[in-house]
């Protein structure tokens, strides 16, 4: 159903969904950065990929990211990934030092739809980042973004720039 807010309530097999009104309806991200993640997904398969969506604030207070940041899926599966530790660590220092944030934590699904598994939401540690996960099982790729806090997941509607409307049953554009 559609919330009164504009965020979604859907149903994600296995997990506990609400709609949280602390979040915006929507999130904006540019385009370029969109493509930079679905050609970091596909470079990665026949495994899941992943990688960051960084910025100077969150999609709650209205940030919109500057930057992708591809990272190793030092899982190297098709069914989960893990951010490459020591790589992780590099780069939080570096957003330290650079006064960035994770805006989003970006990774991508071999064959099954763009939604959070309960994996995804048990391993989920960034309760103010968005998760934006592209599935390859379909041609275009589909990119969906979920905020989740403490087991609850709710879908936000990606847009570019230009109010263009990336997700919620359509595919990436």
């Amino acid at each position: 159903f559609q919330a009164e807010d504009g965020i979604r309530d859907v149903a994600v097999t296995g997990v506990q969904t609400c709609a949280l009104p602390i979040l915006p309806p929507l999130a904006r991200v540019p385009a370029d950065q969109l493509d930079a993640f679905v050609a970091w997904a596909r470079s990665g398969l026949p495994n899941e990929a992943c990688g960051l969506l960084v910025g100077p604030a969150v999609a709650e207070d209205g940030g919109v990211p500057t930057r992708f940041i591809p990272m190793a899926n030092a899982a190297a599966s098709p069914y989960r990934y893990l951010i490459d530790p020591q790589e992780q660590l590099r780069v939080m220092l570096e957003l330290d030092m650079t006064d960035e944030i994770v805006w989003g934590i970006c990774h991508s699904h071999v064959a099954s739809p763009p939604e959070p598994s309960a994996t995804d939401v048990g391993l989920a540690g960034y309760p103010d980042a968005l998760y934006l996960i592209c599935s390859l099982a379909t041609e275009p790729p589909v990119v969906r973004a979920w905020h989740i806090r403490d087991g609850a997941v709710a879908e936000i509607v990606l847009e570019d720039r230009k109010s263009t409307r990336l997700n919620s049953s359509h595919g990436y554009i």
